[in-house]
């Protein structure tokens, strides 16, 4: 599926003086993906290490952080792919924290283009130490907006951009083609913006598949929560909010968010469930929308 981070990649594939690039997001917004397949697209050849999956691989940017020597060891781990004109991607960079400090070397260096990916996660609870900012172009991923999903659904760019034209000037469709409108942005709203769960209605247009996905992903996001944060109080705090908000929103009337209402059994507000609200919107999971007139 098409992302608007190909063309950033592709931009950044093109600039005369590219230094390393760090997308970041959410969890399973494919990020990962999206820098995978670009490296095969653009490179003859990708050195792939994830350091959540392959965390022996955090050795090789322990002791000596010079590019020589963190190369010499990447040669020995990857033997088949030549380094130089390569794509290194460093996958999960924020379990591997000399890996940033490693990134100027090689980027001074030179001998690769190299290419990040970092949840957002990890950032908001300190876990990634200094990022060398003069030798990263940091950009922001985040789930499929409605476009991406047009896309997605077969639409073409001179479509879409028909589309943007319509609203931009404030012209009225055809009825036909409201309606059609109307129906699909009533399906976004139903799977999501999250690729996995697009891809699964796309390939069966069936709202179950979707569903199977958005169940995973959730799961996936309770792990983290149990991963990232140390403090049990916190986390339960975090799992009742993140629980409690499709509860509250699907309400008919008055359809707003109500610390009072996180929990029926207690009497908590702002104080006790405001830093996990806080942490949600950080770590990317939920939009905040602040003085709304109407809630429809």
């Amino acid at each position: 599926m098409e992302r608007k981070i190909d063309k950033v990649l592709c931009d950044w594939h093109d600039s005369d003086n590219r230094k390393a690039l760090l997308l970041r997001g959410p969890r399973q917004v494919g990020n990962s993906y999206a820098i995978r397949r670009f490296g095969e697209e653009y490179y003859d050849h990708v050195i792939e290490i994830n350091f959540e999956t392959n965390p022996e691989y955090k050795s090789i940017f322990e002791e000596d952080l010079s590019a020589d020597s963190i190369f010499e060891r990447i040669s020995f781990a990857f033997r088949e792919k030549p380094i130089e004109r390569s794509l290194l991607f460093l996958d999960e960079i924020q379990a591997c924290k000399n890996a940033f400090s490693a990134l100027k070397p090689l980027v001074e260096d030179g001998r690769c283009d190299i290419a990040c990916s970092g949840s957002v996660l990890s950032e908001i609870v300190g876990d990634i130490g200094f990022i060398p900012i003069g030798s990263v172009n940091l950009k922001y991923m985040g789930p499929m907006d409605f476009e991406e999903f047009l896309w997605a659904m077969g639409f073409s760019h001179a479509q879409t951009d028909n589309i943007r034209d319509h609203v931009s000037a404030m012209e009225p469709f055809d009825s036909f083609i409201l309606k059609q409108l109307n129906n699909l942005f009533r399906r976004f709203l139903a799977i999501g913006g999250m690729p996995a769960s697009v891809s699964a209605y796309v390939k069966t247009h069936m709202y179950a598949d979707s569903y199977d996905e958005q169940e995973y992903i959730l799961k996936l996001l309770s792990k983290d929560i149990d991963r990232y944060l140390q403090d049990q109080t916190d986390k339960i705090r975090i799992a009742q909010c993140l629980d409690s908000i499709p509860r509250q929103l699907s309400r008919e009337r008055n359809a707003s968010f109500l610390y009072s209402e996180v929990s029926i059994k207690s009497k908590y507000g702002q104080r006790e469930y405001g830093p996990a609200i806080k942490w949600l919107d950080s770590a990317g999971i939920i939009d905040l929308c602040y003085n709304v007139e109407e809630i429809s």
